[in-house]
């Protein structure tokens, strides 16, 4: 993996090591110079080596997660790179001529070329320095069989080479799964080598005879050798025979579809010359009397205009490339650079949209258009380099997905490690304040701090990547088992890279430390005297004057000065060691002194945020940056989220004014803040028409579940005593209970702040889990009908394009025939369409279902829209299509779904149809099938419905078969057949049947409604994976708990001295406790739960009515949430098992004596 967010991983890497470094030499120097203080933060590590190793395991998740997402995208990216090496071996670059359909035949393949084409580009290229080989390729699909094993596949690849005199290496060598290298040009005319997958698909072994189909003939083959499947020998089912017997079999004599090129360098460095390989090759295939007729007429001044000025959502990458074709085009003489400009694909097609929408004249934008096609017969393709940069994009999508969903998570575990030093500061509160009553400073304990948390980090990051490397090795372990219900010929390997486990180490150590500085200058603020004396902590201990703020940063600048001073002056006085010593502290307090100022800054920014003004200002300009500039959700939702802070901390500030008390003051605002923002979350209030629509996406998930389980744990601290109150009341009428139900509720409700952290731990994660798994079930509710999603059909079949069948029903099995009720056949292929008045946008590319009558008898496809005066029902519009082949329904996913919603997909040609319209006036479409040099008038008179589009209808226009076999003069075959079966047939042997009857067309058939199955349940596996990735959070919440109860055990041994003096036996003290994990866990999965529900019934909401899905049902997957939920409950009663048996087995008498 390559880039992150971005940004290389190599820089990345490079600029955490750094900081890791400089970090922990300052956390040296600092030690060196303060070894007692030290001795003292590292002896308390082994003191307690259960409470230690409780520590460690908290602290390290966020580590997990990183690692883990890391990890997972290395894995992502190597495999698909190295899948795409293996598949193409040395081959860099591909360059195949443009596609033109003859008028009695129809080819997916590229056109043809003849070899004399391929032989004078080789002559061409010979001296060019760059490329080390160079190979004709004929390539084709075809069906095969073994009459040996009676086994057959439809969909083989063919392919024929032979390798360029005018280069000495090889394009690709075959390696047989002995080990030996094996040589194909010496193949004779009726040999072939066949690849392992393709030998275990037929059964097949070395002297099998293969027989090929093509057209009416049987072709026998006799394989010689099975080879591996990489490089030349391709990784699907591949066939390998000599260029001559192939053109034979084909009737193209001498002629060939694709040139093969490798670059200089291995299968990966030759990628690094493509781009200049492909330019300089594309200059050479230009007709350069065109290119010049071309530069003259876009360097006419409205056209460079129409081509400058426009911007169609492009990447900085097409921007810099027609900034660069409109400087190049007002140069003469025509250079070789604006000749590869020209004919690059992307530019024409920007280019001519350009022109387009400028409303330039059509004949001009007319003629444009036909040198564009007129530039060069061929295409040239990266694409090797695409892959490349393919596995790099969906790696870093894969980590960015992940680092969105486990950032809940790495919030969780910043606030334990929080949480984890709050508790130890507590616990070591008298021990502090005799360390400052000696003489220490406050800057002396939060070094303490830094140097103890400092250790844990050190060892949690280490053990943290480690962990999650093992994580990443399960998440690759479930895509495997999700990935083969669809294709056996791709693996993930586990890979991990050394950028990747720096970055994880280094950035959990940055979070980590970060936390614990800022926890260790939390905790640093104390009275000595309350300390020392084990008395409750004033409530404004931890806060600071703005005073006191000035004149720590007055004292930070002005100590480098008094040392530089006191250096040159002890200089003067010829106190050489003494001046070197001083020396040394005045490079020091350099060194931290832009940490004093930042740290002075922070403590400024967080004293005026706490007086409510900068949090009003703050709110508002993060609200209109995330609506005016960035159009984003989750920024103006966040925005407003701060904006009612800084209204209810101004209100704040201001009552304090008059004097009323200030329990009472807190209380009423933080509560006022906590119910303000649930409602505006909770409650959906339409700003559309102020802020205009703003885009959602995962980070909605995080800034919502934020501010929502903040404003709840706040709310709810705020008013423990209701809940005290509560509890005592239940508990009324059962004297046993109630001493133990109303101390285990009181304890947790008088340490509010660390109950609070708590709480939104579990809220936290529970909050997402539930999100995530009601909208995953949710979505699942759309297709959960196989027979509404495929329309009622139940097999499928496919054959090969090259061995159409004649008359199906004819051919077929007397026997299985009677078993099927309806057969209907259709052709996909790939069309251009456009306004049929022409006027608007150029051609637009989409796909094409041509479909037969039985097809549109008897398929349940739903049309969601019908146009005026069609219908009412869908088979009145289905019956329409069959009586007029004229008319044409469009898929689902093809429309925008709304005219307020603008969807990536957004196709011109359908302007002004919105998936939501009631109905709509029929309109007129251009199509230009397949690349014929006909076209076709369509009137669209439908939508369909976007449920189906699991059944391979998405972005689609659907016809009758009959229009396009008009007009191209030529029966279309039929790829792709139909079967419904009558009631209680067996569709596995029906399906094994037609496969059989139509061995010689390669028909390969499957089960749609058990495929769908299949399909939702790898979907459901994916989803399954993400929650249990995401409940990594829990482990923090139950770690919480674990050091929550551990510590409390400590801290109030007295008072269960006392408990037990007055009555309570052992196992009242043991059930307070587990009661009161409980109580924190329970809660806290409560208000994850609650918030979690309601915001996902909110999504389903907006969702169901943005992309008006009206068979979208609210799903709550309870027994998933039950289980995780009960898991976490139970693991939590485990750790807080043995600190309550400990604190029950204390003695009350040595309780009491406890100092």
């Amino acid at each position: 993996m390559t880039d992150i967010f971005g940004l290389s991983t190599e820089t990345i890497a490079q600029t955490l090591l750094i900081g890791f470094v400089i970090a922990i030499s300052i956390v040296l120097v600092m030690g060196l110079r303060n070894r007692i203080i030290l001795k003292l933060a590292l002896r308390n590590i082994p003191r307690r080596p259960g409470q230690t190793v409780l520590i460690i395991v908290g602290i390290m998740l966020s580590t997990v997660i990183i690692s883990a997402s890391l990890g997972t995208g290395d894995t992502l990216s190597y495999s698909i790179k190295r899948s795409a090496v293996n598949g193409l071996g040395e081959i860099d670059l591909i360059v195949t001529k443009k596609m033109i359909v003859a008028p009695d035949t129809w080819e997916f393949s590229p056109s043809y070329m003849s070899y004399s084409e391929y032989d004078n580009l080789a002559e061409q290229l010979k001296e060019y320095e760059n490329i080390d080989s160079l190979a004709a390729l004929l390539s084709e699909n075809v069906a095969v069989s073994n009459p040996r094993t009676s086994l057959t596949d439809g969909r083989v690849n063919l392919t024929a080479w032979q390798q360029s005199n005018h280069f000495g290496d090889s394009t690709g060598d075959l390696e047989a799964i002995s080990g030996k290298t094996v040589d194909y040009d010496q193949l004779n005319s009726n040999e072939i080598i066949i690849n392992e997958p393709l030998a275990e698909k037929l059964d097949a072994v070395k002297g099998d005879t293969i027989q090929l189909y093509q057209k009416d003939e049987i072709n026998d083959l006799s394989v010689i050798e099975i080879v591996k499947p990489k490089g030349a020998g391709g990784v699907e089912p591949t066939i390998v025979m000599s260029l001559s017997y192939a053109q034979k079999i084909f009737e193209v004599e001498d002629k060939i579809n694709w040139v093969l090129i490798s670059n200089k360098g291995d299968a990966y460095e030759g990628t690094e010359l493509s781009e200049e390989v492909a330019k300089h090759i594309r200059v050479i295939l230009a007709d350069k009397s065109v290119a010049l007729d071309l530069q003259r007429l876009l360097s006419e001044n409205q056209m460079i205009s129409a081509i400058s000025s426009h911007d169609n959502n492009l990447s900085e990458t097409q921007k810099e490339e027609i900034d660069l074709l409109t400087e190049l085009l007002q140069k003469e003489p025509i250079s070789d650079e604006l000749v590869d400009l020209l004919s690059k694909d992307s530019t024409r097609t920007e280019v001519l949209t350009a022109l387009n929408n400028a409303g330039i004249n059509k004949e001009k934008v007319h003629n444009a258009e036909f040198l564009f096609e007129s530039l060069s017969d061929y295409s040239i393709q990266d694409i090797k380099t695409q892959l490349l940069e393919l596995a790099d994009f969906l790696a870093a999508f894969i980590v960015s997905f992940f680092m969105i969903l486990g950032s809940f998570s790495m919030m969780v575990g910043v606030l334990l490690i929080f949480l984890i030093f709050v508790l130890l500061a507590a616990a070591r509160r008298s021990e502090m304040g005799m360390t400052r009553a000696i003489g220490a400073r406050r800057g002396h304990l939060i070094q303490m701090f830094v140097f103890e948390g400092t250790a844990y980090s050190l060892i949690s990051s280490a053990a943290g990547v480690a962990a999650g490397l093992g994580v990443s090795a399960l998440i690759v372990l479930t895509l495997n088992n999700i990935f083969s219900t669809f294709t056996d010929f791709f693996e993930f390997s586990p890979n991990f890279s050394i950028n990747g486990i720096i970055i994880s180490y280094c950035l959990g150590m940055v979070i980590s430390f970060a936390t614990v500085t800022v926890s260790a200058y939390r905790v640093s603020y104390l009275n000595i005297v309350t300390a020392v004396r084990g008395l409750p902590a004033p409530l404004n201990e931890s806060s600071s004057s703005l005073k006191e703020i000035i004149v720590s940063l007055i004292k930070g600048f002005s100590k480098p000065i008094a040392l530089l001073v006191s250096t040159f002056s002890n200089l003067f006085a010829l106190r050489v060691i003494f001046s070197a010593s001083q020396l040394l502290k005045f490079v020091f307090s350099l060194i931290l002194l832009p940490q004093v100022i930042l740290v002075t800054i922070i403590r400024l920014l967080v004293h005026f945020f706490m007086q409510g003004w900068l949090a009003l200002i703050a709110g508002a300009g993060i609200a209109y940056w995330g609506s005016e500039i960035r159009e984003r959700e989750s920024l103006f939702g966040l925005g407003i989220s701060i904006t009612i802070v800084g209204i209810g901390l101004t209100a704040r500030r201001l009552l304090r004014l008059a004097n009323l008390d200030v329990a009472i003051i807190d209380r009423f605002i933080f509560t006022f803040m906590g119910i303000v923002i649930l409602i505006y979350w909770i409650f959906p209030i339409p700003y559309e028409e102020i802020t205009g629509e703003l885009e959602g996406g995962p980070d909605i998930l995080f800034t919502s579940g934020v501010s929502m389980v903040a404003a709840a744990v706040w709310t709810i601290m705020y008013n423990a005593d209701i809940i005290v109150k509560i509890a005592t009341l239940l508990s009324g009428r059962s004297g046993k209970i109630r001493p133990i139900l109303v101390t285990a509720v009181a304890y947790p409700m008088s340490a509010k702040f660390r109950t609070g952290i708590t709480l939104a731990m579990f809220a936290l994660v529970v909050f997402t889990l539930t999100v995530m798994s009601v909208l995953s079930s949710t979505f699942g509710t759309q297709f959960s009908d196989p027979e509404v999603v495929t329309g009622g059909w139940d097999i499928e079949g496919t054959i090969n394009a090259k061995t159409p069948i004649e008359d199906i029903r004819k051919d077929m099995n007397p026997q299985t025939l009677e078993k099927i009720d309806a057969i209907g056949g259709h052709t996909l292929m790939g069309a251009e369409v456009r306004p049929f008045d022409n006027e608007g946008p150029a051609w637009e590319t989409t796909a094409l279902w041509a479909l037969d009558d039985g097809f549109m008898a008897n398929a349940g496809f739903d049309i969601k829209i019908a146009a005026d005066g069609y219908g009412p029902t869908s088979k009145d519009i289905w019956q329409k299509l069959i009586d007029n082949p004229n008319l044409a329904v469009v898929g689902g996913n093809e429309v925008q779904t709304s005219e307020n919603r603008q969807d990536g997909w957004r196709k011109d040609y359908l302007k002004g149809l919105y998936y939501d319209s009631e109905s709509f006036t029929p309109f007129d479409i251009e199509v230009n099938a397949n690349n014929s040099d006909a076209t076709i008038k369509l009137t669209i008179v439908g939508v369909l419905d976007r449920v189906h589009e699991q059944n391979g209808s998405s972005q689609a226009i659907y016809t009758s078969k009959g229009n396009i076999d008009s007009v191209m003069q030529y029966n279309l075959p039929v790829t792709n057949y139909r079967f419904k079966l009558k009631p209680d047939s067996n569709i596995q042997e029906v399906s094994r049947s037609i496969q059989r009857s139509f061995l010689r067309q390669g028909m390969e058939t499957q089960d749609v409604k058990k495929a769908l199955r299949e399909e939702n349940a790898a979907g459901q596996t994916f989803q399954r994976l993400f929650v249990a990735f995401m409940s990594l959070g829990l482990l923090v919440g139950v770690a919480a708990l674990g050091v929550v109860s551990t510590r409390a055990v400590v801290e109030r041994r007295q008072q269960i001295g006392v408990l037990r003096a007055v009555g309570y036996k052992r196992y009242m003290i043991q059930a307070s406790f587990l009661l009161e994990s409980s109580f924190i866990s329970l809660m806290g999965v409560l208000i994850g739960l609650v918030l979690g529900l309601t915001l996902s019934y909110n999504a389903f909401l907006d969702i169901r009515q943005d992309a008006n899905v009206d068979n979208l049902i609210y799903s709550v997957p309870w027994l998933q949430l039950g289980i995780i939920i009960s898991i976490t409950y139970i693991f939590a009663i485990i750790t807080t098992f043995v600190p309550s048996r400990q604190a029950a087995k204390i003695a009350p008498a040595e309780a009491l004596r406890y100092e």
